[in-house]
């Protein structure tokens, strides 16, 4: 696990992953999907590369008497900087639209998928594990999370929440599902309508946790599917081992502090970010979205699952990695 405050270093200056070794190896012939390629390529190497080195590796790997190649390469580049610009102004990040980051791309996918690293193995690999489902997990947890007595934000639906106090909150006892993995700055922020509300990207304090979710539903989607099929052949049987290898591989890049299961088909992953440049935290997410992380969890105010809260199907949003070590004071 590595330090966030160095990830934008460590993602330009490592090795590249042998996913996009294989990437780079593979060209297709021309007349068979060179121009999609180029850009592919060009989103993977985006975090390790400068547009420059870019340009020479897609040049020296692309083969073929194809003409103006190098204006679809240095296009490719353009195109992929266009949807992913590290280094924006913080007002630009907390409100991009969806465009604004890289389209998911399942080569990748499927090529971290080979790992076969799955859900039994992040929880055999947690360096803490709470045994059972008790308030009191629930709460020291918490504490940990948060030190201190924070402002915080959770909600019992999605349009039912409230900002307390986070000891106010231990003395109810209805259940919740969802937090702002960030303190907040005051009990109330204006909305962009206008209005006053406990949740809003106003009153959200600097982010303390870039929670990185990912969900697969094959039985609804056939690129899920597919990539469902390639995750059994490496012994991924379910969504939730696909979600694991993912957040694994990103761990290699990034400190991973704790996974929380939703109680449905996704996992997410919590990464400190506290002290870190915004250079490196949208690096991160950028990255995690170009391999199928939900877009949505970049906002500020944005619900994710309480760990231990309980998911309105009655279950247990459990923690299945854990490491306090890694937390922020």
């Amino acid at each position: 696990m590595h330090s966030l405050s160095h990830c934008a270093l460590a993602l330009h200056s490592r090795e590249l992953p042998r996913w996009i070794q294989d990437l780079l190896a593979s060209p297709p012939a021309e007349g068979t999907g060179v121009h999609p390629w180029l850009y592919r390529v060009a989103c993977a190497l985006k975090p390790w590369r400068d547009d420059e080195s870019i340009e020479a590796l897609l040049s020296a790997t692309t083969h073929g008497t194809r003409r103006n190649l190098q204006r679809e390469i240095r296009e490719a580049i353009r195109n992929a900087k266009s949807d992913w610009q590290p280094g924006a102004p913080q007002h630009a990040q907390q409100f991009n639209p969806p465009a604004s980051w890289p389209k998911r791309n399942d080569e990748m996918i499927e090529a971290i998928l080979s790992e076969g690293y799955g859900e039994s193995d992040l929880w055999e690999a947690s360096p803490r594990r709470f045994e059972d489902e008790s308030e009191s997990n629930a709460q020291e947890m918490l504490a940990m999370l948060f030190p201190g007595n924070p402002l915080l934000c959770m909600g019992w639906q999605k349009d039912a929440f409230a900002t307390r106090e986070r000891d106010a909150w231990h003395r109810l006892k209805a259940p919740l599902q969802y937090i702002v993995p960030s303190p907040m700055s005051a009990p109330e922020g204006v909305t962009k309508d206008g209005k006053q509300s406990p949740k809003t990207n106003a009153n959200t304090g600097p982010r303390r946790f870039l929670v990185i979710e990912f969900d697969f539903k094959p039985e609804a989607c056939a690129a899920d599917a597919h990539l469902a099929a390639t995750g059994a052949r490496h012994g991924l049987l379910h969504s939730r081992d696909l979600c694991a290898c993912l957040l694994h591989h990103l761990a290699t890049l990034a400190p991973l502090a704790l996974v929380v299961w939703s109680g449905g088909k996704s996992l997410q992953g919590w990464c400190p970010v506290i002290g870190a440049s915004e250079e490196a935290i949208r690096s991160l997410f950028g990255y995690a979205c170009l391999i199928g992380a939900d877009r949505a969890t970049w906002t500020p105010s944005q619900f994710i699952r309480l760990p231990y809260g309980q998911r309105d199907n009655g279950k247990t949003q459990l923690p299945i990695y854990f490491d306090p070590s890694l937390l922020p004071l």
